[in-house]
């Protein structure tokens, strides 16, 4: 009994230690690792157009229409812009519908910033608002980096005879670039 009491006690001691060095060897061998994950990308600017008015025309003499802050009702834009370069143009108006305009008439339209309604300095103008003379000394485009900014958008036609009568529709577009 006593060799067998000797024995269960070698074996405890031999599982005692072995468990004793599995344990330890799980803490002294045991490790961990880390790894990172990066996010890249690139957010690019945007350019939006809102708060869009259109324009009421008004005649000026039987050989003039015109659309301006300060003689009838000029049309409204805003444009928001996150980009860090931008540019902002004009085209020049055409006709959507009404009487076929007299031979020799002169379209152009143009951009003045507003703050509340207040008319501004012309910054950017179709290139026939520039060649007729309704504009001078102006770009056709203006630049907007990280802004947003509210314009007038003014408007006028010259002829050298007399509009017929009846209800005309024109159209200018704008163009944000960046």
């Amino acid at each position: 009994m006593m060799k067998a009491n000797n024995l269960y006690n070698a074996l405890a001691a031999i599982c005692a230690t072995a468990a004793s060095v599995v344990v330890n060897a799980n803490y002294v061998y045991a490790g961990s690792t880390t790894a990172n994950v990066d996010f890249a990308g690139n957010v690019n600017g945007t350019c939006t157009f809102n708060s869009i008015q259109a324009a009421t025309l008004l005649t000026s003499g039987p050989n003039s229409l015109v659309s301006n802050y300060e003689t009838g009702s000029a049309g409204r834009a805003t444009v928001s812009c996150t980009a860090s370069t931008g540019t902002v143009t004009i085209t020049d108006p055409f006709l959507v519908s009404g009487p076929a305009l007299p031979s020799g008439t002169v379209i152009g339209a143009w951009l003045d910033p507003y703050n509340g309604g207040a008319g501004g300095t012309t910054v950017a103008a179709s290139p026939a608002a520039i060649s007729a003379g309704f504009v001078t000394g102006n770009p056709t485009s203006t630049t907007v980096n990280n802004t947003s900014t509210s314009y007038f958008v003014n408007f006028r036609a010259d002829s050298p005879t007399a509009f017929p009568q009846g209800t005309y529709n024109f159209r200018t577009t704008l163009t944000a670039t960046y």
